[in-house]
């Protein structure tokens, strides 16, 4: 029910940390790391950036302040799609220097070009914030 099928399913649901499962572990351990350290990627203020069915891409924006886009110091960037994404075209909320956090690669925004690869993810901070890294 839950994966909306109308039948039982048998599933088996392994907990990661087999050893063909140690770079999504990794994965999972980078992105609950930054949502312990940064306050922003657990409330509610988020803003979405980009949605795009056709191309399967979700970007969204995190800040300190519901009422505010201009302190928006985090985005995400998700590809759902079945291939990779080239030079996607992104205005991120603010100019300045943006860090993945998961890649640590950076970036000059507001605008930016980024390659995503399939079922890839990005966490941008800005980097010229007063967040704590």
């Amino acid at each position: 029910q839950e994966h909306g099928a109308e039948d039982e399913l048998r599933c088996a649901y392994d907990p990661l940390g087999g050893p063909g499962d140690a770079t999504t572990l990794a994965h999972y351990r980078k992105l609950l790391q930054a949502r312990r350290r940064h306050r922003q990627l657990r409330e509610n203020d988020l803003r979405i950036l980009l949605s795009d069915s056709k191309r399967h891409v979700l970007a969204y924006s995190r800040g300190d302040d519901p009422a505010r886009q201009d302190d928006d110091s985090f985005v995400a960037v998700l590809n759902f799609a079945p291939e990779a994404m080239k030079k996607l075209a992104l205005k991120l909320p603010q100019k300045g220097t943006w860090r993945d956090l998961l890649s640590g690669k950076t970036y000059r925004g507001p605008k930016v070009q980024l390659d995503l690869p399939v079922g890839g993810s990005m966490l941008l901070q800005h980097v010229n914030a007063g967040t704590r890294r």
